[in-house]
């Protein structure tokens, strides 16, 4: 697979692309925890979208290999959203789809409402309901200090904790431990996690809008995002929505469950 990257400039920062396949255009965008980013979050299955789509993603700024902002908020819903839509301007002109990723699920459906070329949406691990923190969510969105700190947060992750190899948190780790992204990504989630969620909250309005195909796949036992107050809901506020729970899936159903998202994902998007 040919990789092709390349960077735009957001709101002064520097917001990285990646580039694969040809046919119709996919925007992925990933979620955000530790060491994450679109080649670790959709690393099992981008080679196989790429030889079906031209598929692109793009690393949320603070996260991969996009910039890092020069003062707080990192946690900035408002530059993401701006960044979604310039990524998404750079897409080809006409149909085009986008598989959205736990908080960016929530940027895709905004997108979507806005955006009468974006005819297909695939949410996994979707937020954009009401909801509150939680202990899982808590480890999830907390710099993890040392290995076994890594550990557990990974382990809210998968739903099985033999998934999170040794290679994994050494390629986790070696994002974290970049130089100066300890700091920044411990402010990126300090403070109220309650606070953070807020504005991803999308409402009924806005929902409204969202009036393409819509696929929902979501990890029977997500434990961070929860699918009865997430996927479930949106799915409600979402008539044309299709939801499907994974069994044995946490909140990655793209890494934990690839054979299966891919047969879902090409069902979809064809």
């Amino acid at each position: 697979m040919e990789l092709r990257e390349s960077d735009i400039e957001v709101e002064g920062c520097r917001a990285h692309i990646y580039e694969a396949g040809k046919g119709f255009p996919i925007l992925l965008m990933h979620g955000a925890g530790p060491g994450t980013c679109v080649p670790v979050n959709f690393g099992r299955v981008l080679e196989p979208l790429a030889e079906r789509y031209h598929v692109f993603g793009t690393d949320l700024i603070g996260f991969g290999a996009s910039g890092r902002k020069s003062a707080p908020p990192y946690f900035d819903y408002p530059l993401w959203v701006k960044q979604a839509e310039a990524v998404l301007a750079t897409l080809p002109k006409g149909p085009k789809g986008i598989l959205g990723h736990s908080i960016s699920a929530t940027l895709a459906m905004r997108l979507a409402g806005e955006n009468a070329d974006v005819t297909k949406l695939l949410l996994t691990g979707a937020m954009g309901t009401p909801m509150h923190s939680s202990a899982a969510l808590e480890t999830l969105w907390s710099f993890p200090g040392d290995l076994a700190a890594l550990r557990r947060s990974l382990d809210v992750l998968f739903f099985d904790s033999s998934f999170v190899t040794d290679t994994m948190l050494e390629d986790r780790l070696g994002v974290l431990n970049a130089d100066g992204y300890p700091e920044y990504f411990a402010a990126l989630f300090a403070g109220d996690k309650d606070a953070l969620i807020a504005p991803t909250v999308l409402s009924a309005d806005e929902l409204a809008r969202v009036t393409c195909e819509v696929a929902i796949v979501h990890g029977r036992s997500d434990a961070a995002f929860p699918s009865d107050a997430t996927a479930a809901v949106l799915a409600d506020a979402l008539p044309q929505a299709d939801l499907t729970l994974l069994a044995a899936c946490g909140h990655g159903p793209a890494a934990e469950r690839p054979e299966t998202f891919l047969s879902l994902a090409f069902d979809f998007f064809g």
